[in-house]
């Protein structure tokens, strides 16, 4: 019988927030990071992140720029997580999911959280990074 080695897979995995500072420092930063880690590790990398305006749109860039395949993850189901996003923003979302390797719905305790404002969109008011 013979054996074949087995493909290793990475995922690199990114939480950001939708306020950036300095785009294209994180930009080159998590690209920095990103060839680093291919470097380190052989074998077959993936980009695992949400899709928010910000630091999960720029993390989706520099994975795609380097030719890597990328997973979304979203915290409710599309239609419940649009309603925390302007409809122009959401337009723009709805265009990048299109490009994922593979959308899934990450849901606490087997059920879907409500969303944080019944009036649905609101601006962040986390730091700026």
């Amino acid at each position: 019988m013979t054996t074949r080695p087995h493909t290793l897979f990475h995922v690199a995995g990114f939480s950001g927030h939708r306020q950036i500072a300095d785009p294209g420092r994180l930009a080159t930063a998590i690209a920095a990071a990103l060839t680093s880690l291919m470097e380190l590790a052989h074998g077959e990398w993936l980009g695992l992140s949400s899709v928010a305006e910000g630091g999960d749109q720029i993390f989706i860039s520099q994975v795609r720029a380097l030719g890597l395949s990328w997973h979304a993850i979203l915290p409710l189901p599309k239609a419940e997580f649009a309603a925390d996003f302007p409809p122009e923003e959401w337009a723009a979302v709805e265009r990048i999911l299109d490009g994922a390797e593979h959308v899934r719905v990450i849901t606490e305790n087997g059920r879907a959280r409500t969303p944080t404002s019944t009036a649905g969109w609101r601006p962040s008011t986390a730091p700026t990074c």
